[in-house]
């Protein structure tokens, strides 16, 4: 081993690696001598290593490895609506805080306002970058991983907490996204600047090369234009489906009372059958107490022969008359209801 390496090796701290690079992935647009001040490491000792350990974390952040754009189908989401006044104002005040010039490093996992004309606020952070317009409250997302929808959804409502805006409102607004464009790079080779905005209507594809991927071209593609037409249809399928849904409960919880119902009715039914019968019972035996007016009294004696023209010496009673309505009405009642409950 060489005395150089040896006074090289002796002068590095330990674990200034693993510094260097926790360093450069919060704060990637800094530079080595930055870098430098804010571990306190010799500027002349560590910037060639500032250098590497920059560069190579640059390419990981921006997706590029050995020169070659990975993200070449990044998809961008966009909110359905421009977000309401009073969601900017306070994203705004959230971001004024923090407004550095063009040379200086931008803020990681802060929101802070870009130093250009249109005065955009910017959300960076390992996983997804914000930027909000404004004026026009346009609201523009972009995934720096690859993750599933509801993770997206998940990192840009922890964006949007960081500004200071309530939980409820971040959620509600993370599902207001939508894809609204993607990319494709294509590498050509050395190329002059262009933009091709003729099959941006009947396509929905631009076509431009402007410097951000050297030697490449984008093609830049709205979302389907049917896509929009297929998810409300969908939409509403679901609703009519869920109201249908309603509507067979209902009709099921309706037949559920209707057979409660039916029950109740056969029970009642057969109790008041069975005070009927009791109540037939009881006049029956009244009837034969008081005597029946069709049924002649058992005697002894000899049975006297009537003469032409002369009436029954007992004829029945009003009361006996009286209870036989009843029996005959108790009897009817009763195969009325005999009837509906076969019914």
């Amino acid at each position: 081993m060489s005395a150089n390496h040896i006074d090289k090796v002796s002068v590095r701290r330990k674990g200034v690696t693993r510094e260097l690079r926790s360093f450069f992935w919060k704060y990637p647009h800094s530079s080595a001598k930055e870098c430098c001040t804010n571990l306190g490491l010799d500027y002349n000792t560590y910037k060639k290593m500032c250098w590497r350990i920059k560069s190579e974390t640059k390419k990981r952040l921006e997706g590029k490895v050995q020169g070659r754009v990975l993200n070449s189908h990044r998809l961008e989401f966009r909110t359905d609506k421009p977000l309401e006044r009073g969601v900017v104002g306070v994203v705004e005040f959230e971001a004024l805080r923090r407004t550095p010039l063009k040379g200086d490093s931008k803020p990681f996992d802060e929101w802070y306002v870009i130093p250009n004309r249109n005065r955009q606020l910017q959300f960076v952070n390992s996983f997804v970058s914000i930027r909000v317009f404004p004026k026009s409250g346009t609201c523009r997302v972009l995934p720096r991983q690859r993750m599933d929808f509801e993770s997206l959804k998940v990192h840009v409502q922890n964006a949007f907490f960081k500004a200071g805006l309530d939980l409820r409102v971040c959620e509600v607004l993370s599902t207001k996204l939508e894809p609204h464009t993607q990319d494709k790079v294509f590498k050509v080779g050395p190329v002059t600047p262009f933009q091709i905005d003729y099959y941006r209507k009947p396509l929905g594809i631009t076509i431009k090369a402007d410097g951000s991927h050297p030697e490449h071209i984008e093609v830049s593609e709205d979302w389907p234009s049917w896509i929009k037409p297929l998810l409300s249809a969908f939409a509403l399928q679901t609703d009519v489906t869920a109201d249908l849904s309603k509507n067979i409960k209902a009709h099921l919880s309706v037949m559920r009372g209707i057979d409660l119902s039916t029950q109740n009715l056969s029970k009642s039914t057969q109790s008041l059958e069975r005070t009927i019968t009791k109540l037939g019972g009881a006049i029956k035996d009244l009837s034969v107490a008081r005597g029946s007016p069709y049924k002649s009294k058992p005697t002894t004696t000899r049975k006297r022969r009537r003469k032409p023209g002369v009436r029954n010496a007992n004829p029945p009673s009003t009361a006996d008359k009286e209870i036989e309505n009843l029996r005959k009405r108790v009897q009817d009642t009763l195969d009325h209801l005999r009837s509906m409950e076969i019914e």
